[in-house]
């Protein structure tokens, strides 16, 4: 797995004990070649992140998701079930942290991104994002290419994917 490669941001992702599903279930991982890798915080109960996820989809299965870019999922979901249930109906196949994890809360602590009602129990006290967000890294470096990637996701679709790969190392 590409996990080895990705550095300073992706280190929550690397701890010990982490691990990533798989779409389908069972254990997931970042495309091994991937120099982009988006962050995707949603939820099924979000109004928003509805349409918003298929649109994400579309792009990855058009773009080659899962080859030099990829997305990580990290879920405000209530619970596991209602996350499987997303998966199943919106996802495309990318990985997912775990529903509920300290990998996930960790994940929205250090980016701020976060549903307005997880904030506090998360100690987020400033929020830069709400949910969804797509947060775009590259994945050599750990830096922050975009914050807000279903923005450009929206407007130019896999052109977007193919700006932020030239920005990526």
């Amino acid at each position: 797995a590409c996990r080895a490669c990705l550095a300073a941001v992706m280190d929550i992702l690397r701890e010990e004990g982490t691990r990533l599903l798989a779409a389908g279930g069972g254990v997931g991982a970042i495309a091994a070649g991937a120099r982009v890798v988006c962050l995707y915080f949603s939820a099924r109960w979000c109004p928003d992140c509805v349409p918003a996820t298929p649109v994400l989809r579309d792009v990855y299965e058009d773009a080659a998701g899962g080859s030099d870019w990829d997305v990580v999922y990290v879920p405000s979901d209530k619970n596991a079930t209602e996350t499987e249930e997303y998966v199943k109906a919106a996802h495309g196949g990318w990985p997912r942290v775990e529903t509920n994890s300290d990998v996930a809360a960790k994940l929205k602590r250090r980016f701020g991104v976060c549903a307005r009602k997880e904030a506090g129990s998360l100690g987020i006290t400033e929020r830069k994002a709400g949910i969804p967000t797509l947060v775009v890294l590259d994945a050599h470096s750990g830096d922050t290419i975009e914050m807000d990637g279903m923005t450009a996701i929206r407007k130019s679709g896999p052109r977007a994917i193919k700006a932020w790969l030239a920005k990526a190392e």
